[in-house]
């Protein structure tokens, strides 16, 4: 099942009286789906992984778009500032959430190779 979809499932499960906050988590999960992929590549840059896990593992358009954000540099990509900012932000806004099941998918593929 689809991080997307288990979403799905999780509001349709919820009362009416969760709307108002259902509807806020589906924003914010909506806004931390969006950058998975690069908070992927962050959550590896930042284990100092190397070359060849980025490249099995990691999306090549996280690559450019972490690069066009000015999150990453170098040929063996590292973490600017910037780029660590928006891992720990990233990490900073899931966290409350990830007992969710659809938060917690995010995370999987997130974090796990």
């Amino acid at each position: 099942m689809s991080p997307e979809e288990a979403f799905g499932q999780y509001l349709e499960a919820m009362s009416l009286r969760d709307r108002t906050r259902a509807e806020k988590l589906d924003s914010l999960y909506r806004r931390l789906a969006a950058n998975v992929d690069v908070m992927r590549l962050l959550h590896f840059v930042h284990l100092n992984l190397g070359p060849i896990v980025l490249r099995d593992h990691v999306n090549p358009e996280a690559h450019l778009e972490a690069r066009a954000r000015g999150w990453i540099e170098g040929s063996a990509p590292r973490l600017t500032q910037d780029g660590l900012n928006a891992w720990l932000d990233w990490v900073e806004e899931i966290t409350p959430h990830t007992r969710l099941a659809p938060f917690q998918e995010l995370w999987r593929v997130a974090t796990g190779w």
